[in-house]
């Protein structure tokens, strides 16, 4: 439907978004057989640390909108870890996916639970409203993403057997459709 989509009433930016998105799209597409959500851990802290910091990059909506939405978002998080650990395959994930894994999940912690404190508003009551119903989501998802990297430490690490190695058609297939 998107590739469909007549883009000539769309603003430059707005076609350059469309492109990124059908790029991204086709190369989930190219990847699908590598069934990516069983091997790599990043795939879901990704999601809510990656959220995370874009809410605060991007000004689509005024900062507390962000925020408060981004609470509610980060209400989930115990839930995506949950799924990680329910669906990563120990067979499937390389260990060196775990070793960026037990790199860049830390600090995503750290940013939701220290991070982002420089980053909230707190000039008028909404805002500070915001904020009281962001931290708590953000300690929690914060807790979660702790408990995440026990876990690839301490229980997928030891059994990680699989490769990232997806063949020479998969890779020409990602090159062509993605980048």
């Amino acid at each position: 439907k998107l590739e469909a989509l007549d883009e000539t009433p769309l603003f430059p930016a707005e076609r350059v978004d469309r492109d990124l998105i059908l790029a991204e799209l086709r190369g989930e597409r190219a990847l699908r057989p590598f069934t990516r959500w069983r091997r790599q851990p990043t795939l879901y802290s990704d999601t809510i640390t990656r959220g995370a910091y874009y809410a605060f990059l991007r000004e689509h909506a005024p900062l507390a909108e962000r925020v408060a939405t981004l609470a509610e978002r980060l209400g989930e998080a115990p839930a995506v870890i949950d799924a990680a650990k329910a669906n990563l395959d120990p067979e499937l994930v390389p260990p060196e996916w775990i070793d960026i894994a037990l790199r860049s999940v830390p600090a995503g912690a750290a940013f939701l639970r220290d991070g982002v404190s420089a980053l909230l508003p707190k000039t008028t009551s909404l805002e500070r409203a915001a904020e009281r119903a962001f931290r708590p989501a953000a300690d929690a998802a914060a807790t979660a993403l702790e408990g995440y990297v026990d876990y690839l430490e301490h229980e997928l690490r030891p059994k990680a057997s699989g490769t990232f190695a997806i063949g020479r058609d998969a890779v020409d297939a990602w090159l062509k459709e993605k980048e």
